[in-house]
């Protein structure tokens, strides 16, 4: 088993409602349509829930209609190591630039990255020192993991990348 698979990392919503058994797996409306499914909530506080996103819910029903059957999320193939420090970055040659070292890589996956490489791009998108990226959003940008990147990605796809060897 690759690495990736047992450690996916999908979007996930926190909101202030209540999620019980029984209403798990219904929809979250708002804004004028359903903005994911809902599926945990927790004991330990109240009114707190989960929900899955639309986007993750629309990638299973899409892979399915594809595939005819579900073939997995999308994962970054290799772990990493932010390079928050000036010491790290001028060690790994990247000063100004941003970028994550590679620590391990899938070895089920096939991809070309090798640990010690740092990973300056991802499908057109800068990656920070921190390992995060900016994604669009209706009010603007947010920074969330370089794990979004890969979330709605199919098996198989292609990743365009930026690495410093």
């Amino acid at each position: 088993k690759g690495m990736g698979r047992n450690l996916i990392q999908l979007p996930v919503i926190q909101i202030d409602a209540a999620i019980n058994p029984g209403n798990s797996g219904g929809p979250a409306l708002g804004h004028g349509g359903a903005l994911g499914v809902a599926f945990m909530g927790m004991e330990e506080a109240q009114s707190v829930g989960f929900i899955i996103p639309a986007r993750v819910a629309m990638h299973f029903v899409e892979d399915y209609r594809l595939n005819g059957a579900f073939t997995h999320f999308g994962y970054p193939p290799f772990r990493w190591q932010s390079l928050e420090t000036q010491d790290l970055r001028e060690y790994f040659g990247v000063t100004g630039q941003g970028g994550v070292r590679v620590t391990s890589v899938d070895p089920d996956h096939g991809a070309d990255f090798q640990v010690d490489d740092v990973v300056l791009e991802l499908f057109g998108q800068p990656v920070g020192y921190d390992g995060k990226v900016a994604i669009p959003l209706a009010h603007g940008t947010e920074r969330v993991s370089l794990w979004f990147l890969f979330c709605d990605k199919f098996t198989g796809t292609v990743c365009p990348c930026t690495v410093r060897r």
